[in-house]
C-alpha cells in the first residue's frame, strides 16, 4: 500500500472517531492529517479512495468540493499552484494561487471550494508565469463531474486516473497508432496535427543531437496519437543543444523548411500545425488559430488592376497586406505587423487579355485592387492576401505570385 492510500485511510478512521466524538459531546470535530507527501482534510461524513496505481482510481469527494489531479511525467511538482475561477468559494490571485492540497499515485491534486449551485470551475495549473499546459480549462460540473484529471502538456480534461494515464480521447485519424505514455528521459517529443487527419504514411526526419538514425526514405515511424494528432518519440544525444526535423509524406513537407527544436528554447516538448512553421512549447487553442499560410504564395496578382484568389467559402472582407520591413506575421491575433487597402469581388471575373495570358487562373475569383493604390511601391515589399470574417477572425491568408503583375507595370 502507498503512503498516500495509507494516509488516506488513517484520516478515514479519524474522521468516524471524530463523528463519534461529535454525537456524544455535541462539539463539532475536524481531523486531519499531514505527511511529508500528502495533506488531506476529511469531512466528517465522507471518505476519499485512490486506487494504489494511477489506474482505476475512483472517488467519492466531499460535499461542495472539486478536485483538480496534475501529472507531470518529470516529476516536477515544485512551486506549482492552481488559479481557479467562475463557480469557486476559493480567493486567489495570480501571484498567490491555490497550494496543492496533497500528492498521490497520480501526482498533485487541489481540492476547491464550489459556490451553491456551481456549474462551472475555471482552472490553470501554473507556476508564476509557466501556464500547463496553456489555456484556460474549464470543468463542467453538471456534465463531466466534480473529479478533473490533466496531464502536463494535454488539454484533455480526464474524468479518471485511467482515462488520462491512456490518452483519452483520440484525435481524429490516430487510432490506428495507439495511445502512448508519459515523455521517458532522455526523449523529445515532436507532436503534429493535421486537419484532415490523415497521418498514415508521415514520418519524421532528423538530423544534428539525435540518436535516431534515419534516411529521408527511411524516417522516423509515428510513436503514437492522442488527442491533438500523433507524436513522434526523439532519441536524444547526451548535452544535447538542438535537433533538425522535417514532417514529410515522401518528397511532400509539411509545412516546407527546416525545423530546429532548441533545447534552450523549446524544452523536450513541442506541438506544430500542419502549414505553419510556428513551433509551440505549449498545447496550442486550435480554435484560435487563424486558417492559412502567408508563406505559400497561392494567390496571384497578374495585373495592376486585380488578384486572383481561390477564396474560402463564406462572406468575408478581402484585404490586400503589405509590409516595407517584411513584418506581416500570422498568429492567433490575427494577420499583423503591416497595412493592408480593402479588395472588391469583381462578379465579372478576371480581364479577357488576363485569362488569354494566364488561362488557369480563369475560374479563380477576381479582386479589384483601389485605383488609388501605390502597387509599384507594395511590389517592393512583403504581400499577403486574406480573408477576414466580420468578427475579425482570418478564414484564410496566403502569399502572392507576383510575376504577372511585374510583367505588366515594367
Amino acid at each position: 500500500m502507498s503512503r498516500s492510500m495509507k494516509t488516506i485511510t488513517l484520516v478515514a478512521v479519524l474522521a468516524l472517531f471524530a463523528t463519534a466524538c461529535d454525537s456524544s459531546t455535541g462539539s463539532e470535530t475536524t481531523s486531519s492529517t499531514t505527511t511529508e507527501a500528502t495533506t488531506t482534510t476529511a469531512a466528517p461524513t465522507t471518505t476519499t479512495t485512490v486506487a494504489e496505481t494511477g489506474g482505476g482510481t475512483t472517488e467519492d469527494l466531499p460535499d461542495g468540493i472539486a478536485r483538480v489531479h496534475y501529472r507531470n511525467p518529470d516529476g516536477d511538482y515544485i512551486d506549482w499552484v492552481l488559479h481557479a475561477w467562475e463557480d469557486t468559494t476559493e480567493t486567489v490571485t495570480w501571484e498567490n494561487g491555490l497550494p496543492p492540497t496533497g500528492e498521490d499515485d497520480f501526482g498533485l491534486y487541489w481540492d476547491v471550494g464550489l459556490a451553491d449551485g456551481a456549474a462551472t470551475l475555471g482552472f490553470i495549473v501554473h507556476r508564476g508565469d509557466e501556464k500547463d499546459p496553456g489555456p484556460d480549462m474549464f470543468l463542467d460540473i453538471t456534465e463531466q463531474g466534480r473529479s478533473a484529471f490533466i496531464v502536463s502538456g494535454d488539454t484533455t480534461i480526464h474524468p479518471t486516473a485511467e482515462a488520462a494515464l491512456g490518452g483519452g480521447t483520440m484525435a481524429q485519424g490516430t487510432e490506428e497508432f495507439g495511445q502512448g505514455g508519459p515523455l521517458a528521459d532522455g526523449f523529445a517529443r515532436v507532436h503534429y496535427t493535421r486537419p484532415d487527419g490523415e497521418y498514415g504514411e508521415f514520418r519524421l526526419h532528423l538530423w544534428e543531437d539525435t540518436t535516431e538514425s534515419v534516411t529521408w526514405e527511411n524516417g522516423l515511424e509515428i510513436t503514437a496519437g492522442d488527442g491533438f494528432g500523433v507524436y513522434w518519440d526523439v532519441g536524444l544525444q547526451d548535452d544535447w543543444e538542438q535537433v533538425g526535423f522535417i514532417v514529410h509524406r515522401g518528397d511532400e513537407k509539411d509545412p516546407g523548411s527546416d525545423m530546429f527544436l532548441m533545447a534552450s528554447e523549446h524544452g523536450r516538448e513541442v506541438w506544430i500545425v500542419s502549414g505553419s512553421d510556428k513551433i509551440f512549447t505549449e498545447v496550442p487553442d486550435l480554435q484560435a488559430l487563424p486558417d492559412g499560410d502567408i508563406g505559400k504564395a497561392q494567390a496571384y496578382w497578374p495585373s495592376s488592376a486585380a488578384l486572383a484568389w481561390a477564396i474560402p467559402d463564406g462572406d468575408a472582407e478581402y484585404r490586400l497586406y503589405h509590409s516595407s520591413n517584411g513584418s506581416l506575421e500570422l498568429n492567433a491575433e490575427g494577420l499583423v505587423g503591416g497595412e493592408y487597402a480593402t479588395l472588391t469581388v469583381d462578379d465579372a471575373g478576371l480581364a479577357a487579355d488576363v485569362t488569354a495570358k494566364f488561362p488557369h487562373l480563369a475560374g479563380l475569383t477576381a479582386l479589384t485592387v483601389p485605383t488609388a493604390t501605390d502597387v509599384d511601391a507594395l511590389l517592393t515589399g512583403q504581400l499577403a492576401v486574406a480573408a477576414i470574417a466580420d468578427d475579425g477572425r482570418v478564414l484564410d491568408a496566403t502569399g502572392l505570385q507576383i510575376p504577372g503583375v511585374i510583367d505588366d507595370r515594367y
